[in-house]
């Protein structure tokens, strides 16, 4: 199933939940964090698998992980941009982390993922000593916009999407407020 960040929070702000529900939930939203997928806590009347939702920054990874326990099922976040014809970003099915309060260097971060198959990512860094910069990329999946100064030379197309590549090498957005 595929379902919009949108939809997603309207289910996790409308569930009603009675007072031991939110009990179980938050303690398998606690599992879903260290690794350990549990659907104990399943609301949700669905034999739902897998969703895949598309990134539009509303709803926090704490939240996420709130959505696999109340769904019983595993969540795939992916990010979208205006060039492209699919997923330029993904996060991994069995991705559960949990970024602690979602601040680095005085930034709002967010999880974005990894590289999407048929798609060749590069940060655009203003110095060599910078970590962070803006994501470009090229591959099959990209058109191209109405306006030629989002593609250079060599085919890197401007994403509009500024943070850095984590050790882990998924990349993490920043979010100015």
């Amino acid at each position: 199933m595929s379902l919009s960040d949108t939809s997603l929070k309207h289910l996790l702000f409308t569930t009603k939940r009675a007072s031991i529900s939110r009990v179980f939930i938050n303690r398998a939203a606690s599992f879903n964090s260290t690794g350990i997928f549990t659907s104990f806590a399943q609301l949700a009347p669905f034999n739902l698998k897998l969703i895949y939702s598309t990134d539009s920054g509303e709803i926090s990874s704490r939240q996420y992980n709130v959505l696999r326990t109340i769904l019983g099922s595993r969540v795939i976040k992916e990010k979208f941009s205006d060039a492209s014809m699919g997923a330029i970003l993904k996060t991994n099915v069995y991705d559960y982390r949990v970024l602690n309060k979602e601040k680095f260097d005085g930034f709002k971060v967010r999880l974005l993922g990894v590289a999407s198959d048929s798609i060749e990512l590069k940060l655009k860094k203003k110095s060599e000593d910078d970590a962070t910069g803006e994501l470009y990329g090229r591959g099959f999946n990209l058109g191209k916009l109405a306006s030629t100064d989002s593609v250079d030379d060599e085919y890197w197309m401007k994403l509009d999407v500024h943070g850095k590549f984590g050790n882990d090498g998924c990349f993490y957005q920043y979010i100015y407020d």
